[in-house]
């Protein structure tokens, strides 16, 4: 198993010889489950869509606003 960090796109990709695992960092240092499945050597920016949601549950993101991811 390998796993890559990617600074300028904040992702961490887990490889395995079968399965890739990609995690993106957001704002505040929570992760983001961005791909799991049959094993990538890119990772697949396309799925980092950004919307905003409500975080009700979160506090210090709710006063800013919600949470973009």
């Amino acid at each position: 198993m390998s796993i890559e960090y990617s600074g300028e796109n904040k992702t961490f990709h887990l490889k395995t010889k079968s399965s890739s695992y990609i995690m993106h960092v957001m704002e505040g240092g929570l992760l983001a489950n961005i791909y799991y499945g049959k094993r990538v050597d890119e990772a697949p920016l396309h799925l980092m869509q950004y919307r905003t949601i409500s975080c009700k549950s979160m506090p210090e993101f709710a006063e800013k606003g919600g949470l973009n991811f």
